[in-house]
C-alpha cells in the first residue's frame, strides 16, 4: 500500500479537481473540472446528506466505523505479510467474520433510524459486508499480487469514516489528487450509491492510467453491477410474492447465479466448482459428491451469509438446496443423497451451528428439507423405509434439547411424528428433574405448546418422587395437578395414613389453581381414599370436622370467589387475591383515604356458624393494639355486609415457611443463618408473650402462622391467624380447670406431646411449638419428620409424641447444628407445668447471648473488608449493625466517619434506607451531647469529633439529606 501511496505522491499535479459545492437550498453538488469544461454536475440533497450523518452519528455507527477500522488495520498486515510469501487465509477469513459479526450486532440498533433517506445509507453499508467477503474470495485467487493491490485499496477506503468527511472534504471545496480527502470523497460517494461519480472521480486522478488505478475501476464496476443485482432480485422477490415458490426459485438461482459469474473465478478452482453447482452443473455434481457436507456448507457459510441476500419466507439456505438440487434434472442424485446421508448427522449440524450463532436455522430447518424432492429423502437400509428428512430433524432437535438454552426449541423438531414425540417425553423427562431450576421451565413450555399428555406424565412422576421424599404437600400438589385420578388416589390413600394430614391440606388448601374440570372430583376422590382405607382393614381414622372442614376448603371453586378485582368495600379497593378458600379468602387492597396497602380478609356468611373465626380473630387483634403488643398487624377496620363480613390488618410479607424454603443449602435442607434464624425466635417470642399477657393462647404455632414484613420493613415479624386462639383465663382471673380429654388442635409436627396425647393446651404448649419452631428454622428439619407411616391417625399422633419424648431426652443430638444456647432453652422450657407461666426472661437472655457473639464475628468481618477496599458490600452490613444499636457509642460515632467518607458520592448506595439512616440519627452523638464536655469520648480521635461537630451543625446530613 505505501509503494502505491509513494506513486500517488510523486506524481505531477495536474489542474483537474474535484468542485464542490452548497447551493441556495442547501444541496450539494459534485462535479469535476478540467479547465473550462465541466463534467455533468451530481446533486446530492440536504436531506439525503442529513440522512447520512445522523445515521453515522449514532452511537451504533460509530462503534461498528471505529471496530472496523481495526479489523482492517489487521488485514493491511496480513497483506502486508503475504508480500512477502507469508500468506494466512484462515487469518483474513477470521477477519471476515469479525466485520460479519459487527454489523450483525449492531444492525438491531440502528433498524430504528432506516427511515426516510437513511435506510438507503445503511443499506450501502450492509452491502459492504457482502462485497467484503467478495474481497475474501479474490484473496484466494491464484491472481496474488493484483489481489494484494485490491485488497491495500480497498481496506484503507472502506475504513475511513464518512462523518470526518462532511466536516472536512466536502466543506473545503475543493480535493487535490494526492490528498488523503480524494480517498473519502471516493469514499461517501460510493456509499451513497453514486458508483458512476465514483468512477467519474478515480478517471480523474493524476495516476488513472497505471495498473492499479484500472484494477480499482474494475472493482468498482464490479460492484456497481453486484449492487444492481441484487437490487433487482430483491425487487423481483417482493413485487411476484403471489407467483409462487418457482417464481422465488428462478429469482434465487439467477440472483446466485449472477453474484458468481462464469469468467469470475480462477479455472478450476474450489470457487468455480462452487458456482458451477450453483448452477446445476452435471460434471460438477459428480465432482462434488464425496465430499458434498463440505460444498454444501461452503455455499451455506459463504456468498449466501449476507444478510442483503435474506428472502421474507424461504430462507436462502433451503433456496440454496433447491439452486444446487433442483435445477439439475438430468444428473440422477443417488450418489449426492448417498453421500449425504453417510455423514454423521451431527457433524453436519455443528458446521450449520458453527455457520449461524444464532441458529436462525432453526426456526427453518422444516422448510429446508421440505425444499428437497421427496422421493430423494427416502432411501432403503436393511430392508426397510428409511425417511431421511426425520432424521435430520430429530437429531438436530435431540441436539438442541441437549442444551441448557436452546432447549425449548428442539421441542418444536421432536414433534413432527410419533417417534420424535416419545423421545421428547424421554428427554423432557430427564431434563426435567436434572434440576430444581429445570422443572418449573419445562411445565410451563409444555403447557405452552400444549403438550398436556407429557405435563401429566411428568406431574405424574414428581407426585411419586415427592411422596418417596415425604415432602407431602407437594405430592398433593403434584398429583392434582397431573388430573390424573389413579395418581390422586395413590397419593390420597398415602396422605389418609399420615400423621400431618390436616397440615398438609392446609397448607395447600388457598393456593392450589385446580386443572380439573370439576374440582369437587378431588374431594370425592379423597373421600374414596378414606372409604379404602377402612375397607382394608385398618382402624377408621378420627378426623374430626375441622379435618373435613379443610378438605372442603381444597375445592374451593371460583365461582365462589366474593370480590372481584378493582371491587370497593366501603374505604378499600382491592387490588389482588392473596389466597381463596370455599367460604373465605384474602385480598391486598388499597385504602382510599391514607392510599395505604393493606390486608383485607373476608369470610362468606354461607359458612357454618361453628367454624366461623373471623368474630375471634378481630376481638384478639383489637386486645393485643390496646395493649401495645409488638409484633402484631394492625387491625385498621371491619365490618359486615349481606353476603360476607371483613377485616382488615397490615400487609405482611412472606412466611417463615416461604423464607425457609428460599434458603436452601448445599445438604438440600432450608434453613437459616444463626443471626437470622435467632433474630426471628427473638421476635416471635415478643408476639407470644404479649398475645398470652391478654390471657390468650394460639394453639396452632407453627412457621405458616409467623410472617415477615413487607419490602419496607423486612425486619419486623408479625403472628397471624388467631382462629384456633382460646382464653386460658377465666372472668374472675383463675386459670381454666384441663379437661380430661381435649380434641387435638394444631400441627402435628410443631404440636407438644401433651397437645398430640389429648391434654388442654396451655401457654407451655405454645412454648413448645415456638421452641420447635425455632430448631427448625435453624438446622433446617425435625428428627419426627421422617417418621415410617403408621395405620392410623391415633397411631400417628402416638408416634410422633414418643418420638419427641424420646429426642427431649437427648437433646443435645438433636440440636448438634445449633448454638450450644439452645440446649439450655430446653432446659428452661422442660420444667413448665399447665399452669406455669413461661420464663421468657431467661430465653431472651440466652437469644441475645447467641445474638452477640453472632455480631461480634460480623462486626470484625464487616472491618476486616473495609480495610481490604470491600466498600460497598462492607458498608451495607455495618449501616445494619449500626441501624439496630449493635455496635457501640464511641465505635458507632467512628464507624459513622468512615461510613459517609467513603459513601459521600456513592449515589446507589445513599438510596439505601439504612445507610442513609446511618448519616441523619444524632443518637450516634448522644455520648458527646449527654456529657460535659468530650469526657467520656477521650477514645476518638480529633478528626472524629470534629466531624461530629460538624453533623451536630446539620450541615452534612442537609447534603446527604438532599441526595
Amino acid at each position: 500500500m505505501e509503494n502505491e501511496r509513494d506513486l500517488f505522491k510523486s506524481a505531477p499535479k495536474r489542474s483537474e479537481t474535484l468542485a464542490v459545492c452548497w447551493t441556495v437550498d442547501e444541496d450539494l453538488v459534485v462535479c469535476g473540472n478540467e479547465g473550462n469544461e465541466f463534467t455533468e454536475p451530481r446533486t446530492i440533497s440536504k436531506a439525503t446528506w442529513d440522512g447520512s450523518v445522523e445515521l453515522y452519528a449514532h452511537p451504533a455507527m460509530r462503534s461498528v466505523i471505529t471496530e472496523s477500522e481495526e479489523i482492517f488495520k489487521q488485514v493491511s498486515e496480513l497483506v502486508d505479510l503475504s508480500k512477502s510469501g507469508n500468506v494466512s487465509i484462515a487469518r483474513i477469513q477470521r477477519c471476515c467474520s469479525q466485520y460479519q459479526q459487527l454489523i450483525e450486532e449492531h444492525r438491531i440498533s440502528l433498524q430504528p433510524m432506516t427511515v426516510g433517506i437513511g435506510w438507503q445509507v445503511l443499506k450501502r453499508f450492509e452491502i459492504y459486508e457482502t462485497f467484503f467477503v467478495l474481497i475474501c474470495h479474490m484473496y484466494l485467487r491464484t491472481e496474488r499480487d493484483g489481489t494484494v493491490s485490491d485488497l491495500c485499496l480497498w481496506s484503507k477506503l472502506l475504513a475511513d469514516d464518512p462523518r470526518i468527511l462532511a466536516s472536512e472534504a466536502l466543506k473545503s471545496g475543493c480535493v487535490d489528487g494526492d490528498d488523503d480527502q480524494y480517498w473519502k470523497a471516493l469514499n461517501l460517494c460510493v456509499l451513497l450509491g453514486h458508483v458512476d461519480l465514483a468512477k467519474t472521480i478515480l478517471t480523474k486522478h493524476p495516476r488513472a492510467d497505471t495498473p492499479p488505478f484500472c484494477r480499482m475501476l474494475e472493482l468498482i464496476q464490479t460492484f456497481s453491477e453486484h449492487l444492481l443485482n441484487l437490487e433487482a432480485s430483491v425487487n423481483s422477490s417482493y413485487s411476484r410474492k403471489e407467483g409462487g415458490a418457482q417464481v422465488q426459485e428462478q429469482a434465487w438461482i439467477g440472483k446466485v447465479t449472477r453474484i458468481m459469474q462464469e469468467d469470475y473465478f480462477v479455472s478450476d478452482s474450489r470457487l468455480e466448482l462452487l458456482a458451477k453447482l450453483v448452477r446445476g452443473d452435471e460434471e460438477a455434481f459428480r465432482m462434488a459428491a464425496p465430499s458434498c457436507g463440505t460444498w454444501l456448507s461452503l455455499l451455506m457459510g459463504r456468498l449466501l451469509r449476507s444478510p442483503y441476500l435474506t428472502m421474507s419466507e424461504l430462507t436462502p439456505i433451503a433456496m440454496g438446496y433447491i439452486a444446487v438440487y433442483g435445477t439439475n434434472r438430468l444428473s440422477p442424485l443417488d450418489v449426492v443423497y448417498q453421500s449425504l446421508f453417510s455423514m454423521q448427522i451431527r457433524e453436519f449440524l455443528v458446521q450449520i451451528g458453527d455457520v449461524f450463532d444464532d441458529l436462525w436455522l432453526a426456526a427453518h430447518l422444516a422448510n429446508l428439507f421440505c425444499c428437497v424432492n421427496p422421493q430423494c429423502l427416502q432411501s432403503t437400509e436393511v430392508g426397510e423405509r428409511y425417511n431421511l428428512r426425520e432424521e435430520f430433524v430429530l437429531s438436530y432437535g435431540n441436539l438442541l434439547l441437549s442444551q441448557e438454552n436452546l432447549w425449548m426449541s428442539g421441542i418444536e423438531y421432536m414433534l413432527i411424528s410419533k417417534r420424535g414425540r416419545a423421545m421428547l417425553k424421554e428427554r423432557l423427562e430427564a431434563f426435567a428433574f436434572s434440576s430444581d431450576e429445570r422443572w418449573s421451565p419445562v411445565i410451563v413450555e409444555c403447557k405452552r405448546k400444549c403438550l398436556f399428555d407429557i405435563a401429566s406424565s411428568l406431574f405424574i412422576k414428581k407426585a411419586l418422587k415427592e411422596l418417596r421424599g415425604r415432602n407431602y404437600s407437594n405430592a398433593l400438589l403434584a398429583a392434582i395437578e397431573s388430573t390424573n385420578v389413579e395418581t390422586i388416589r395413590e397419593v390420597g390413600e398415602h396422605l389418609f395414613r399420615k400423621v400431618d394430614l390436616l397440615s398438609v391440606m392446609v397448607d395447600i388448601g388457598e393456593g392450589v389453581k385446580w386443572p380439573l374440570e370439576s374440582q369437587d372430583d378431588v374431594v370425592l376422590i379423597l373421600a374414596a381414599c378414606e372409604s379404602s382405607v377402612s375397607v382394608l382393614g385398618r382402624q377408621q381414622c378420627h378426623f374430626d370436622s375441622e379435618v373435613h372442614w379443610t378438605v372442603a376448603k381444597m375445592a374451593a371453586p371460583s365461582q365462589h370467589r366474593l370480590l372481584k378485582i378493582d371491587t370497593i368495600v366501603d374505604s378499600w379497593q382491592v387490588v389482588r387475591e392473596i389466597g381463596c378458600g370455599t367460604f373465605g379468602a384474602v385480598y391486598e387492597v388499597i385504602n382510599l383515604t391514607t392510599k395505604a396497602h393493606e390486608a383485607m380478609k373476608v369470610e362468606s356468611r354461607e359458612q357454618p356458624e361453628s367454624c366461623r373465626t373471623l368474630k375471634q380473630e378481630i376481638a384478639v387483634l383489637k386486645e393485643l393494639m390496646e395493649n401495645n403488643a409488638r409484633n402484631c398487624c394492625a387491625l385498621t377496620g371491619s365490618g359486615k355486609h349481606a353476603e360476607f363480613s371483613y377485616m382488615v390488618m397490615s400487609l405482611v410479607g412472606p412466611s417463615f415457611e416461604s423464607v425457609m424454603k428460599k434458603c436452601k443449602n448445599t445438604d438440600g435442607l432450608p434453613r437459616l443463618c444463626w443471626y437470622s434464624a435467632v433474630h426471628l425466635g427473638i421476635r416471635a417470642l415478643e408476639a407470644l408473650e404479649d398475645l398470652h399477657k391478654i390471657r390468650y393462647i394460639h394453639r396452632d404455632i407453627k412457621p405458616q402462622n409467623y410472617a415477615v414484613g413487607i419490602a419496607s420493613e423486612p425486619r419486623k415479624v408479625f403472628l397471624l391467624d388467631f382462629g384456633t386462639a382460646r382464653r386460658y383465663i377465666n372472668d374472675s382471673g383463675a386459670h381454666h380447670r384441663p379437661r380430661a380429654k381435649a380434641a387435638f388442635r394444631g400441627t402435628v409436627w410443631y404440636a407438644s406431646s401433651n397437645a398430640l396425647r389429648g391434654e388442654e393446651q396451655s401457654r407451655r404448649d405454645d412454648i413448645w411449638a415456638w421452641y420447635y419452631i425455632l430448631v427448625r428454622i435453624t438446622q433446617g428439619d425435625l428428627p419426627w419428620m421422617h417418621l415410617p407411616p403408621a395405620t392410623s391417625f391415633e397411631q400417628e399422633l402416638e408416634l410422633c409424641a414418643k418420638c419427641k419424648d424420646e429426642n427431649m431426652l437427648k437433646c443435645k443430638k438433636m440440636v448438634s447444628s445449633c448454638p450450644p444456647e439452645y440446649q439450655d432453652i430446653l432446659e428452661v422450657i422442660r420444667p413448665l407445668t399447665y399452669y406455669m407461666a413461661p420464663e421468657y426472661n431467661s430465653i431472651y437472655e440466652l437469644l441475645n447471648k447467641v445474638m452477640q457473639k453472632e455480631l461480634k464475628a460480623k462486626y470484625h468481618d464487616c472491618v476486616k473488608q473495609l480495610c481490604r477496599g470491600k466498600t460497598r458490600q462492607a458498608a451495607c452490613c455495618l449501616a445494619e449493625l449500626i441501624c439496630n444499636g449493635h455496635v457501640p457509642g464511641p465505635a458507632r460515632l467512628g464507624l459513622c466517619h468512615r461510613l459517609c467518607l467513603l459513601l459521600k458520592d456513592d449515589a446507589e448506595a445513599l438510596s439505601k434506607e439504612q445507610i442513609r439512616d446511618v448519616f441523619v440519627q444524632f443518637q450516634l452523638l448522644k455520648c458527646l451531647l449527654d456529657t460535659d464536655g468530650h469526657g467520656s469520648c477521650s477514645a476518638l480521635s480529633a478528626d472524629d469529633l470534629h466531624f461530629a461537630n460538624v453533623l451536630l451543625q446539620k450541615r452534612y446530613c442537609t447534603v446527604l439529606l438532599t441526595n
